[in-house]
């Protein structure tokens, strides 16, 4: 593991870039440089504000589009210190060595007690020694970071006594836990032999890794409180294909029996993105693969929602549906999954950032009503004004960004939003929604502060306004969680796909049909990510020190040596009749060191979705029959 550099706000890097220019432009001018260019020493970060300086400021770039010169000048500096505001408090350190990185994620007590909690449901009996190695089995596949199939993952794990042994430990300290029952210690068994056990294994993952995340993200919380762990939460899904045909049957109920038969609750979705929306194209586009000028993602497969704490970019809950049911429809079930486990953390939540996919009266009225959450969603545009049917003031009708309009027929600009307490309220009790309204400033005409009830339209009467008219702080909020949305919750995406080689497409897709044992994966690599994340700050930490490491195979773990180079001396090894070296062989490893592991090929990918989520919106979820390996 290793450490990166914290970082740092938006406002002193540009200050940053700017010294530098400057230092080298007063070089350049004294002759001090040779005559030669000196904005080729400044590096990206030089070269990025002498491009601002020069042609155009980047937040006018990117925000100024949506709005006249004039009026961007009033939004900039609040711009600027809301960016500031949600600068993340750490970076995620650097997996650099499989068995070291291994050894860190399960050395806190938060993984022993998942680990003893992680067990398969009742099924039929078998060697009690298979439960303990499937575990480790999946556990290579996920944390190891070379490949997402199981006979790759139990190739590395038989063939490195180091790794197995550290499982092996694993194993021996969560049977010390209370309550934990004996099934044994890994064995080397045959793989095949594993996979009736991987079903029953993967359906029971959920509950303790979920308790394990919330354990280990409140450690963390106490340990960085100035990080304001979990004021901001971002939401967003990423496709997952499955190791099916990647085709629609929406035309033929019996030819989509036969696509879902390997994967029962692999689903086909299709989406069309374009002008900061993503619009759903699904009864449309028949094939997967990107479609209309590669706008078109298509896949037969599952969502994969995260709930992201944006101070950290740690995944608080997330979950692998039916790619067939709307992403949106599980932000219920995910949060009351998480608050039910971490009630204090809502309190400090003030807001959630997330695409148009959310942008629902459903998703606005569930955050607001039930949980006090302002909503931060990509507007749907639509450019009709529509009447105010519930309302009592002066407002009559709202633009489509969400502007009052007077009797008078004036646009009003936004003054802010009444929002009943939810003093003594428990996570997802309800509060009125009559008491939920958005107020404006009044025209010449009108006298007081025309209001409307948000119930008319949840996704545009918001507390946190899609304009920029009368309170461009609060615009200023919104375009900044819209940034960090972009950069943060796809740079997650990113580290499970690209880092630990889950949900690919084409042949780097993961060859199990059965959805649990997916989000099993996903599941385990994000435990990695929070144990890493935590084990780098205690590092940082004044007074505070890592856990010791669970196994002996670690108990004095160093870096792995370096093999000699081929000047080196060869290392002589008896032998009855030993074969003549090459001149450009390297010297083989002495007896007490261990080979090196080369890196495997690049991947192929995973799948999901749950049982938790059948009773949505009234869907018939039956369980799918077992999959046949």
């Amino acid at each position: 593991m290793k450490s990166r550099a914290k970082p740092t706000p938006r406002s002193q890097q540009r200050q940053s870039h700017a010294n530098r220019f400057s230092a080298a432009v007063k070089a350049f001018l004294s002759g001090k440089t040779g005559g030669s260019n000196p904005l080729a020493q400044l590096g990206e970060g030089g070269m990025l504000y002498a491009t601002q300086m020069f042609e155009f400021d980047d937040l006018e770039a990117t925000f100024g589009k949506e709005m006249g010169r004039d009026l961007f000048k009033q939004v900039k500096p609040h711009l600027e210190r809301a960016l500031d505001s949600l600068t993340p408090a750490l970076s995620h350190p650097e997996w650099d060595d499989k068995l070291e990185d291994i050894g860190l994620v399960f050395s806190h007590p938060e993984m022993i007690d998942f680990w003893a909690a992680w067990q398969p449901t009742a099924g039929p009996s078998g060697p009690e020694a298979e439960r303990d190695t499937l575990k480790a089995l999946m556990a290579t596949v996920a944390l190891a970071r070379t490949s997402p199939h199981f006979d790759d993952g139990w190739s590395l794990l038989k063939g490195d006594p180091e790794l197995f042994q550290l499982f092996t430990d694993v194993s021996t300290a969560a049977k010390q836990r209370p309550g934990a029952r004996n099934w044994g210690t890994p064995k080397l068994i045959p793989c095949g032999s594993l996979t009736r056990q991987r079903p029953r294994l993967g359906e029971t993952c959920r509950k303790p890794a979920l308790e394990a995340r919330i354990a280990m993200m409140k450690r963390l919380d106490a340990l960085m409180p100035k990080a304001k762990i979990g004021r901001t939460l971002l939401i967003d899904a990423s496709a997952i294909p499955a190791w099916a045909p990647q085709k629609s049957g929406r035309k033929n109920p019996k030819l989509e029996a036969v696509y879902r038969k390997n994967c029962p609750e692999a689903g086909y979705r299709a989406y069309l993105y374009g002008g900061g929306v993503k619009e759903d194209v699904t009864d449309v586009v028949d094939s997967g693969g990107a479609k209309g000028g590669g706008n078109t993602r298509a896949w037969r497969g599952y969502h994969y929602v995260a709930i992201l704490d944006q101070a950290t970019g740690l995944c608080l809950n997330s979950a692998l549906i039916d790619a067939s049911i709307n992403e949106w429809e599980a932000l219920g079930t995910l949060l009351d999954e998480l608050f039910a486990l971490w009630p204090e953390l809502l309190p400090r939540v003030e807001l959630m950032a997330g695409d148009s996919a959310y942008d629902h009266d459903l998703t606005c009225s569930l955050l607001e009503v039930h949980y006090g959450i302002r909503p931060v969603f990509r507007l749907h545009m639509n450019a009709k004004d529509r009447d105010l049917p519930f309302s009592r003031g002066d407002a009559r009708k709202y633009k489509h960004d969400g502007r009052l309009i007077c009797v008078h027929k004036e646009v009003l600009d936004h003054l802010g939003a009444d929002r009943p307490s939810r003093a003594g309220l428990t996570p997802g009790a309800p509060t009125p929604e009559t008491a939920f309204r958005v107020r404006s400033t009044g025209c010449p005409h009108c006298g007081g502060t025309p209001s409307a009830q948000m119930r008319n339209d949840w996704s545009k009467l918001t507390a946190i306004p899609h304009h920029p008219y009368g309170r461009p702080d609060l615009y200023a909020v919104r375009a900044a969680a819209f940034s960090r949305l972009r950069n943060q919750i796809e740079g997650h995406f990113n580290r499970i796909k690209a880092g630990f080689h889950l949900g690919h497409d084409g042949a780097g897709r993961t060859r199990i049909g059965d959805r649990p044992s997916h989000e099993a994966l996903f599941h385990l690599a994000e435990l990695g990510m929070i144990a890493m994340a935590l084990t780098d700050q205690l590092d940082q930490a004044p007074g505070h020190q890592r856990p010791a490491p669970v196994s002996s195979v670690l108990a004095g773990w160093q870096a792995p040596a370096v093999v000699a180079p081929p000047s080196a001396a060869p290392t002589p090894v008896p032998a009855p009749k030993p074969k003549p070296k090459p001149a450009s062989a390297p010297e083989p490893p002495e007896a007490d060191e261990e080979p090196e592991l080369e890196e495997e090929e690049a991947p192929r990918a995973p799948v999901g979705f749950d049982t938790l989520f059948g009773p949505l919106r009234g869907r018939d979820r039956r369980p799918p029959p077992t999959p046949k390996e």
